[in-house]
Parts: structure tokens; sequence; C-alpha cells
């Protein structure tokens, strides 16, 4: 838990942290999922329209999908040594971006 600076070990600086969920700041530990996600409408549309899902009322998210679903998505892609090759030059200065590929859309031609 971080409550107000979270310094990064290796250079002293201040680290980023980017939580799953976000919870109401009543002091209570709130129940795993009981949070709100912390992922973008932005983002989400985005997700839903490639997987050709519709999205949930309440929270945005993709009908079948959790936020837990999208973190693993995420730190697959991200640690995969393909994607850390090829991208190896641009990660050196920019937030990694994360490509969404749609599943079985490839032709047999």
């Amino acid at each position: 838990m971080v409550e107000i600076i979270f310094l990064s070990s290796k250079s002293s600086n201040n680290a980023f942290l980017f939580p799953l969920y976000d919870y109401d700041s009543d002091g209570e530990l709130a129940l795993k999922g009981s949070g709100t996600p912390n992922l973008s409408r932005k983002f989400l549309k985005q997700l839903a329209s490639v997987l050709d899902l519709r999205q949930q009322s309440g929270t945005g998210l993709p009908v079948g999908l959790s936020p837990e679903d999208i973190f693993n998505y995420t730190y697959a892609v991200l640690h995969s040594p393909g994607y850390r090759s090829r991208y190896a030059v641009v990660l050196k200065f920019e937030f990694p971006r994360l490509p969404l590929t749609v599943i079985g859309s490839c032709s047999t031609n």
C-alpha cells in the first residue's frame, strides 16, 4: 500500500503506480474486486469494439471480461520476448503501447 510518496528503488525518483481498482477513501479494506476498475472508458470502448463484445452498463467492461483478464493479457504481451525485442528502442523513451488484436481474423486464402 502506498500512502503519499512512492520512490523507485533504482533511481530514487517518484515511481508510477497504476492500481487495477479504485476504492472509496473511507479507510476500510475493500473486498477483492469490489472497487471500480481503473481503466479508461475510451480504452474499454475500443477493446469492446475490437473484440466485438457489448459493454456492461455499470463499469463499461466488455461482457465476459474482468479487469484481471485485461491485466493478464497486458502482462503477457508486454513481457513477451517478441514484443520486447521488436519495440526495444521505443520502450526506452515511451510508455509501452498495448496492441489489441482480433483472434481468428486470419484468412486461409
